[in-house]
């Protein structure tokens, strides 16, 4: 099952491609939890849950036992991201052969289905390597393939999910199925598979033979024989809806989105629209986890009818415990279920018979959202689901009162916190500052005992800022070059709030020290999801109301980047407006800009990339720049919802996707003062860099990218 990301652009601008060397690559830090795991199926041979991430375009392990998966060492009951499934492109479905390779559709513009070979062989008339991601030849004209499933001669089903819906074979041999002959590494069109539509989702094939698709509203099949199953009179190879399989919910859809079959022949399918389980029982089963049920008349499970919030995949182990995959947005939620047949432990957890109870993830990283740096390279990030930070120590010894390791990413104990924060930033002295997007506040976590904004502060201790006054959604922090708090909001009206640190004048605006009060300057901005100071103090915004725009408040008249600007006067900036969706934005202390953008090309290809535009000529990691020309530093597939980034003392750019923290090596030069979050230079402390940084795609959080030609999922 997948979830498509639908994304709506803005015009193209024109960018300078990258001619000489070779891109770099970040690495993972910190690995995050699925946040909204799709299709998921067992390894038939070790017995290892695999499942899509399709917002991040990557595949989660769960090993059952220590050892390697596709090449990668791997330690048991602990999630990782699948090295080796690299190239996806909103992956829906994972599936196994009986040989063991591994086979992912990509739901998205490239319409394909990946196969990473256990060993060196042959797939489908095709040779594959081991451990190598290769796009299978043999499946042609999948447009949107989500579900897949294997039948007993190892024949692949694949379910799409465009505009008419269809049911494709990629056949083994040739033959004849379903009335319609097929020939060997080639794919087939079912065409009495009728009734499909873009609601199409997953795919299952029972001991009979019957395929089985699910629905917007049922659970279609397409039977191999005539005869009457699931409470169904069937006829061979002619397809109609299983009795009883439409949901009753309303919210958000009416969606059968995951399938599962156990060896009873029992019928599991993910309601996303009632956020429960249904079961159509097998020919000879009256109770299923602990329920009384009739054989073929489908019921709901009732343990799964509280605690899910937007299920999705699910799948089915071989001592016949059910998985299945939920939504993690907010709140300490788990990203896995378990029902569990006996009282057993399965990765690492016991588990009471007939209970749907959450899988405790060991990552530390649940939903990474803002992050920054200190003067000393310490890495902050915030976790929205959990309210907390985590820190990547630079080095070993205290921060916050608590004793960390280098390089030994672990949760900052003061700052444990209930609410939901997402906007990080530390001023010049250390203090870190988080922006509660629920309850409209900001919170300080003190390096020392002191005042702050006029409001007395012990070290170590979490505490509410309380002149930061009239948030709305507040969802990004920004320190301009004199130490003034500037907060931007997403909803309210009010788009930027600015907290001074003295009295004066700010942007042509009077203010007071300590006292919250609303940017007049830029008041016709609509939601200010990202902000970033360059030196000079000149403003930028990221404006997300509508078609996502760019602006820029000068602190002095003269040019920005090539274009002419008014001292206090708002004025959108081009450059950034004209990008298909800028995502973040940052400067160094050099006072270069880099910005995230997605973009879709000519042949519909949706490509993600980080660029630069420098004030200067020069090199930035490998790349020649000209002044004012945006030049691209990082380009291809990411994660999205990425929402923050930042600049340690030596160079290294560090950024928060769904997958984790990752981290970027920049020039190893002598340590040098901090760069904070969103603001590099914001307090006033200069960088100096040899050659410049770069960074992967960044997606400020609360803007839903979805798919123009593609079926969305419901969202909460």
């Amino acid at each position: 099952m997948l979830c498509v990301l639908s994304i709506v652009l803005a015009s193209v601008l024109v960018v300078q491609r990258p001619s000489g060397a070779a891109l770099q690559a970040p690495h993972l830090v910190i690995p995050a939890s699925p946040v909204q795991p799709g299709g998921m199926t067992f390894d038939p041979i070790t017995g290892d849950l695999f499942g899509t991430q399709p917002f991040s375009n990557s595949v989660f392990v769960i090993p059952k036992t220590s050892g390697t998966i596709f090449g990668q060492h791997v330690s048991a009951n602990v999630e990782v991201t699948l090295d080796a499934a690299t190239g996806l492109d909103s992956p829906a479905d994972v599936v196994f052969d009986p040989q063991g390779n591994l086979y992912i559709s990509n739901a998205g513009f490239s319409d394909s289905i990946t196969v990473i070979g256990r060993s060196d062989t042959t797939v489908f008339g095709q040779s594959v390597s081991a451990n190598v991601a290769v796009s299978l030849t043999a499946a042609t004209n999948t447009i949107t393939p989500v579900g897949m499933a294997f039948d007993s001669h190892g024949n692949l089903f694949v379910e799409g999910q465009n505009s008419d819906g269809w049911l494709s074979v990629v056949a083994a041999a040739d033959g004849n199925l379903f009335g319609q002959g097929v020939t060997a590494n080639h794919t087939t069109r079912l065409t009495a598979m009728t009734g499909v539509n873009d609601n199409s989702t997953s795919v299952v094939i029972d001991a009979a033979g019957d395929v089985l698709v699910g629905l917007g509203d049922s659970v279609r099949i397409l039977p191999a024989s005539t005869g009457t199953r699931y409470n169904t009179a069937l006829t061979a190879n002619v397809a109609t809806d299983v009795a009883g399989t439409t949901p009753t919910g309303t919210s958000p859809a009416n969606v059968v989105i995951g399938m599962a079959m156990n060896a009873a022949g029992d019928l599991f399918y993910v309601n996303q629209g009632d956020a429960t389980v249904g079961v159509v029982p097998g020919p000879t089963t009256t109770s299923i986890y602990g329920q009384s049920v009739s054989p073929n008349v489908a019921t709901v499970l009732t343990t799964t009818t509280s605690g899910l919030g937007l299920p999705m995949g699910a799948a089915i182990d071989t001592d016949g415990n059910f998985f299945v995959g939920d939504t993690v947005f907010k709140g300490n939620s788990p990203f896995l279920y378990v029902i569990a047949a006996t009282s057993t432990t399965v990765f690492g957890q016991t588990f009471p018979a007939n209970v749907m109870t959450g899988w405790t993830s060991s990552a530390l990283l649940h939903f990474p959202a803002g992050v920054t740096s200190d003067n000393q390279g310490n890495v902050f990030v915030i976790d929205h689901a959990l309210g907390e930070v985590i820190v990547y120590p630079s080095r070993t010894g205290s921060l916050f009162g608590q004793d960390v390791t280098a390089g030994v990413p672990v949760a900052l104990n003061a700052s444990a916190s209930p609410q939901l924060n997402s906007g990080i930033s530390i001023d010049a002295e250390g203090n870190l500052f988080l922006a509660d997007d629920t309850n409209n506040e900001v919170r300080v976590l003190p390096r020392t005992s002191g005042t702050l904004f006029g409001q007395s502060m012990n070290a170590n201790s979490l505490t509410v800022l309380n002149a930061a006054t009239g948030l709305s959604s507040p969802t990004s922090l920004a320190f301009d070059p004199n130490g003034n708090l500037f907060i931007g909001n997403m909803s309210g009206g009010t788009q930027v709030t600015v907290l001074p640190a003295v009295s004066g004048t700010i942007y042509g605006q009077s203010v007071v020290a300590n006292t919250s009060v609303a940017l007049a300057a830029l008041s016709t901005i609509g939601r200010a999801s990202a902000m970033a100071f360059d030196p000079q103090g000149n403003l930028v915004i990221l404006d997300q109301d509508g078609p996502p725009s760019a602006w820029v408040l000068p602190a002095t008249t003269g040019t920005f980047f090539g274009q002419a600007v008014t001292a206090n006067t708002v004025t959108e900036f081009q450059i950034l407006s004209n990008v298909e969706t800028a995502t973040a934005v940052m400067f160094d202390a050099v006072g270069n800009l880099y910005y995230a953008s997605v973009s879709q090309n000519s042949n519909s290809s949706v490509g993600e990339t980080i660029s630069i535009l420098s004030k200067n000529s020069g090199t930035f990691y490998g790349q020649s720049v000209t002044p004012n020309v945006p030049t691209v530093l990082v380009s291809g597939n990411s994660d999205i919802f990425t929402r923050g980034m930042t600049l340690d003392p030596q160079g290294n750019l560090f950024f928060t996707s769904l997958s984790g923290l990752w981290e970027l090596d920049g020039p190893r030069v002598a340590p040098v003062p901090a760069v904070t979050v969103a603001t590099l230079a914001a307090t006033g402390t200069p960088l100096f860099l040899g050659t410049g940084v770069g960074l992967l795609l960044l997606l400020l959080g609360g803007v839903v990218m979805t798919r123009s030609r593609r079926k969305a999922f419901s969202s909460r």
